[in-house]
């Protein structure tokens, strides 16, 4: 037995219709004047150091 409310009850989304159709707006989209980018890069090597580059 289920509840109309509260906790485990069916909730209707409101934001579904937007992206099924291709209107979503996700935060890849944001562009703005004088926006900054960042990029993480990972070692390949555990407990390597930040001097250890490969040539």
């Amino acid at each position: 037995m289920t509840s109309e409310t509260g906790i485990g009850a069916a909730v209707k989304r409101k934001e579904d219709a937007r992206f099924i159709t291709g209107a979503g707006h996700y935060t890849d989209d944001i562009n703005q004047p004088g926006q900054l980018y960042a990029v993480f890069v990972r070692s390949m090597y555990p407990r390597a150091g930040k001097n250890a580059r490969l040539m």
